[in-house]
């Protein structure tokens, strides 16, 4: 017998083409995803590889990781209170006011990462709905007032401020700023104590105080303004009177 190659051919191309090789491809594959499916997956693939490396970053380097991760949040938390809540319409950006902020992220994310590291060690052996609510509760009535404090405190001093600006300053802006902090942080808290692992909640933490560092940025700000509103103010009557004289 011999080979024909044009025939041969057309003996594949008939094969490959009838509906009963069709379904035999298909039954043998498994079947694919939807294309939604897919899309998810790859769009979720850098997120899930972020997380991983965050997590074994924390895990590794806590302290390294925390620094890195206050100082970046403390940055765009000022980049964003200066572009929602401008001084005025044609206000330049301020990059000395955003360092400020950043230098003050890295100067209290180890005091930050210890509190909330040792608190969630701590009421072990109570129930544990008890001992959310004691964490919870002991981070907004000693932390929160603290942090506070040191906040306002460390940019006080970077602005160059005299003791009793920045005292005026922490008696003035710290009360409305621990009452708002009521709306967000117990629940972020709640939710971190109870369902996140202890190496992601720094990351769960930062992702709130972006938004929480933005409307701090805001209040050291307008605070700040105000004193000079006042006294601009106070100064007005003492240059209308020489003026008259």
């Amino acid at each position: 017998m011999k080979f024909h190659p044009v025939r041969s051919a057309l003996f594949f191309q008939r094969l490959l083409s009838s509906p009963l090789h069709i379904r035999a491809i298909h039954t043998s594959l498994p079947p694919s995803s939807p294309p939604s499916v897919r899309i998810f997956r790859r769009l979720a693939a850098p997120v899930s590889s972020f997380f991983l490396f965050y997590g074994a970053s924390q895990r590794a380097h806590p302290w390294i990781t925390q620094i890195a991760t206050s100082t970046t949040i403390n940055s765009l938390g000022d980049l964003n209170a200066q572009l929602l809540f401008p001084a005025s319409p044609d206000a330049e950006y301020d990059y000395t006011r955003t360092g400020r902020m950043a230098l003050t992220g890295t100067l209290l994310a180890i005091p930050v990462n210890a509190w909330y590291t040792r608190i969630s060690y701590c009421f072990m052996t109570l129930p544990n709905k008890l001992a959310i609510f004691l964490r919870v509760g002991l981070s907004q009535a000693i932390f929160t007032p603290i942090f506070l404090v040191a906040f306002f405190g460390v940019q006080g001093t970077l602005e160059s401020k005299s003791l009793g600006e920045i005292k005026e300053k922490i008696t003035i802006t710290g009360p409305r700023a621990w009452r708002d902090g009521l709306v967000l942080w117990p629940a972020v808290s709640t939710v971190n104590f109870a369902l996140v692992p202890i190496e992601y909640r720094a990351l769960v933490g930062g992702a709130a105080s972006l938004g929480w560092n933005t409307w701090l940025s805001y209040l050291n700000s307008k605070n700040k303004r105000s004193v000079e509103v006042q006294e601009v103010v106070a100064g007005a009557p003492v240059v209308m009177e020489v003026a008259a004289a």
